[in-house]
């Protein structure tokens, strides 16, 4: 008898030790929300090519409002080829120049946004990634005056990589990279995704994400108690807005979480595959090999698995490719597999998944003909995906 009440006292001790010792592994600092999303599609879309000439050197696609931009980075004047959703040629805009109206290089358009004004006007911001800076298109009248016009311009806003290889010791060093949201149409109130390493792999950076008024900080949001080593390299994915609200989402590419910032509301969570690998328990160990090709250019590869890919955005939900299931894993061609497209809401509910047959890299919807489209990035094909029976409830 004495044993037991002995035991049950020491049990009793070390309930709050366990209780410390459970609540000291909470590391991620977002709300998370478990849900189980994957191995659930049991519908297929086909994919049809698209038939119209794309321009040479099509690299991205996007619909925004009643407009389908086409952007280019190779050897072509001009780099934006416009289309109405029938595609019907618009114009042509964007050449590469110093005036006001040009750009130093390729533009980039940044996130999916654009905006469309109580007039019908729409705006697009687009990347100039030479400059620095970001520039507001104004998308209607520029196909209406057949030239392009911009009404602002942002030289402080930076969103690529800077990459020098040192090749004598095989350290890559990386400046910042940033992501840029803007929430406002003036340009000067911007979301942005920071995510640093340097001297690699010496020092890494804590990801995380920051409002700016103009030049300066208002608030960071961060996302780990700690960084520790390369746990780094698990964040990162491309950053979607929905169109209308300051509503921020990004998939995570490398693991089964969506980081969701609703900046108007003031609540940021994280949706998460429940019994997938997380920040709070444990993650695979990175694994990464250097090298330098024949020509001497230094290259590296690692084992992370691709989860999210690129999202595309509708008024209720948005939808995502995912790589990890059962589906993706088991392509034929693991170098250009294909993807379910998985459906959120913009609450971070999961909806529905369907497969795509058809392994495309870059999506983009039009809402109101329930179409999405997608790039293969191999082989510079554009095609078509009919969603209209397979739309969530």
């Amino acid at each position: 008898m004495k044993k037991s009440i002995l035991l049950f006292a020491a049990v009793l001790l070390m309930v709050p030790f366990l209780a410390g010792s459970c609540k000291s592994k909470k590391r991620f600092l977002l709300d998370v929300v478990e849900q189980d999303y994957v191995n659930k599609s049991s519908q297929t879309v086909h994919g049809v090519e698209v038939k119209e000439q794309l321009p040479l050197g099509a690299s991205d696609i996007f619909v925004c409002d009643t407009f389908i931009v086409v952007m280019t980075n190779g050897g072509q004047q001009p780099r934006m080829h416009v289309y109405s959703t029938n595609w019907q040629p618009l114009g042509e805009f964007c050449n590469i120049g110093r005036a006001r109206n040009e750009f130093l290089s390729y533009p980039k358009l940044l996130s999916g946004q654009y905006y469309r004004k109580p007039d019908g006007t729409v705006l697009i911001p687009l990347m100039d990634g030479a400059s620095n800076g970001v520039k507001m298109m104004d998308l209607t009248e520029s196909v209406k005056r057949q030239t392009t016009v911009i009404t602002r311009f942002r030289e402080d806003l930076k969103g690529i990589w800077t990459v020098i290889a040192n090749r004598d010791n095989m350290k890559i060093k990386f400046g910042s990279r940033r992501d840029v949201i803007l929430l406002n149409e003036d340009m000067n109130l911007t979301f942005e995704y920071n995510n640093s390493v340097n001297d690699y792999p010496d020092y890494y950076g804590e990801p995380y994400f920051g409002v700016r008024q103009d030049t300066t900080e208002i608030r960071r949001i961060r996302l780990l108690q700690e960084v520790e080593g390369e746990e780094m390299e698990y964040f990162g994915g491309r950053i979607i807005k929905h169109p209308h609200r300051n509503l921020i989402v990004q998939p995570l590419s490398s693991l089964d979480y969506i980081l969701f910032f609703d900046m108007d509301n003031d609540h940021m969570f994280a949706v998460h595959q429940k019994g997938s690998a997380s920040f709070d328990g444990k993650l695979p160990e990175y694994v990464r090999t250097e090298g330098v090709t024949e020509d001497g250019t230094p290259y590296y590869e690692d084992n992370l698995v691709e989860h999210f890919g690129y999202p595309a955005f509708a008024e209720s939900y948005f939808m995502v490719l995912y790589y990890a299931g059962d589906y993706g894993a088991g392509s034929a061609d693991p170098e250009n597999p294909v993807a379910e497209l998985m459906f959120f809401d913009w609450d971070g509910k999961f909806l529905k998944s369907v497969k795509l047959d058809t392994s495309v890299w870059s999506i983009t919807y039009d809402e109101n003909n329930h179409i999405l489209y997608g790039m293969d990035m191999f082989t510079e094909s554009l095609y078509s995906f009919d969603l209209t029976s397979v739309l969530p409830d």
